[in-house]
């Protein structure tokens, strides 16, 4: 199988490049963000304020729908009819 190594490595090479650029940006949006709070610190802390909160929000919706799901697995479990 000569071929197969090919497309193994080109979409981990893809991968690769996707991840790079990811770090790159998240590297300069660290950097403007940074200036931004020595520049004008009350913004700075609104948006620390909305990341909390958005967090909070993200968060409590995870919990509930991992609730709801292991509430459901435990009534089929007390019921007898596993998945």
């Amino acid at each position: 199988m000569v071929g197969s190594p090919a497309p193994v490595s080109s979409s981990r090479t893809s991968l690769f490049r996707a991840t790079l650029l990811a770090l790159i940006l998240n590297g300069v949006l660290s950097g403007v963000f940074g200036l931004l709070l020595v520049v004008v610190p009350a913004l700075g802390m609104l948006t620390l304020v909305w990341i909390i909160g958005g967090y909070a929000i993200v968060f409590g919706v995870v919990m509930l729908i991992l609730a709801l799901r292991l509430r459901a697995r435990h009534l089929r479990t007390a019921l007898g009819t596993t998945r």
